[in-house]
């Protein structure tokens, strides 16, 4: 038996509350999962705000939906083949939702979109991207923002001397802005500054 032949599902309705503008695009997603026979769903974050959301849909996207608030925040959904992605930005962060019929589909559409988000999003020599949580009406919402990063030199005196040489021979990347995640050799530990210039 499929996925979308499974009897679970049979006599049960979803309901969406529309509190907010981008709450209709959560109800499309649902009603694609529910009536339109796409039980699978993939979704991802992204550190920082993609300007053209249009660069993160598939080539033979259609339109579905696109909201823009008064901050600027901006979300799109968008059908094809037998998907439905929903994207936004705001609050400093990119969000990626996918559904569909066939995993393999879904899962790669998420895969692309979020590479080129990261592309996108790469913060310029001497800064990083903080995260921030906070929590209301009984959810949790990241945003983050934009910090300058010392240089290893003005950070390292921080820590104790032992502590500062161990974390500079083991991580030659500490505090590095171009490390891939933003974090120590993928520890994801945020670094605490730029790299001596010998570790570069």
């Amino acid at each position: 038996m499929s996925s979308a032949e499974q009897p679970s599902a049979r006599g049960v309705r979803p309901i969406v509350h529309l509190h907010q503008p981008d709450d209709v695009a959560t109800a499309l997603l649902v009603r694609a999962q529910w009536d339109d026979g796409m039980p699978y769903l993939r979704s991802v974050e992204v550190a920082g705000t993609v300007a053209d959301l249009q660069q993160l849909v598939p080539a033979d996207g259609i339109c579905r939906l696109d909201q823009r608030d008064d901050h600027g925040a901006r979300t799109l959904v968008v059908e094809a083949a037998n998907t439905l992605t929903a994207i936004s930005a705001g609050d400093g962060v990119t969000r990626l939702s996918v559904v569909g019929r066939d995993l393999p589909t879904v899962q790669g559409l998420v895969d692309t979109a979020s590479a080129t988000a990261r592309r996108l999003v790469e913060e310029p020599e001497g800064s990083l991207r903080m995260g921030f949580w906070a929590y209301g009406d009984g959810f949790g919402r990241m945003s983050t923002r934009r910090v300058t990063a010392p240089t290893w030199a003005e950070a390292s005196g921080n820590y104790t001397r032992r502590t500062a040489e161990a974390s500079r021979r083991s991580c030659p990347c500490a505090g590095s802005t171009n490390a891939p995640d933003g974090s120590c050799c993928g520890t994801g530990s945020r670094a605490p500054a730029r790299p001596p210039p010998s570790a570069r």
